[in-house]
């Protein structure tokens, strides 16, 4: 449960709740990776190998043709789960 001075301050402080809001945007990311990511986790494609960001692949592709935006987001699953452990 938070502590009403800690909402108070949030509320208060436009840089943390800036912050608040963008730490949560990035948790629903990766919790809804499987319906925001635009192709799976390791769905390669060899025809557009180190294809630059386009708007097809917003980050571009790696060596294997992989999109590495879908590869980010659903990274960011370990990352979250490495942080709730911590």
């Amino acid at each position: 449960m938070l502590r009403p001075y800690i909402v108070a301050i949030v509320k208060r402080n436009k840089v943390a709740m800036i912050s608040l809001i963008m730490i949560l945007v990035i948790i629903l990311v990766t919790v809804f990776a499987d319906y925001i990511a635009p192709y799976g986790y390791a769905d390669a494609d060899m025809k557009n190998r180190f294809a630059f960001p386009s708007f097809t692949h917003l980050f571009g592709t790696d060596n294997f043709g992989r999109d590495i935006l879908s590869r980010v987001i659903y990274g960011g699953r370990v990352s979250l789960l490495v942080s709730l452990l911590a």
